[in-house]
């Protein structure tokens, strides 16, 4: 006789895709303040990536565009 199989529901997968992009541009070289040299986020902003809220991303990529524009 063979045992009655049972099949759970499959967990639901996250959908939820992030509204704000990271700025990383895949140009990584960190500079002596331990600054992206290709998105200019800090060593510390972009290990706490994925940790931030929308918020708290935008806030980030608004001082990125500030560090770019002073590092011209």
């Amino acid at each position: 006789m063979i045992p009655e199989m049972t099949f759970s529901k499959p967990n639901r997968i996250d959908t939820h895709m992030p509204t704000v992009e990271q700025p990383c541009i895949r140009h990584c070289c960190l500079d002596s303040n331990d600054r992206c040299m290709g998105c200019f986020r800090t060593l510390h902003e972009i290990l706490s990536w994925h940790t931030y809220s929308d918020g708290e991303k935008e806030i980030v990529i608004d001082k990125c565009r500030s560090r770019k524009k002073g590092a011209k």
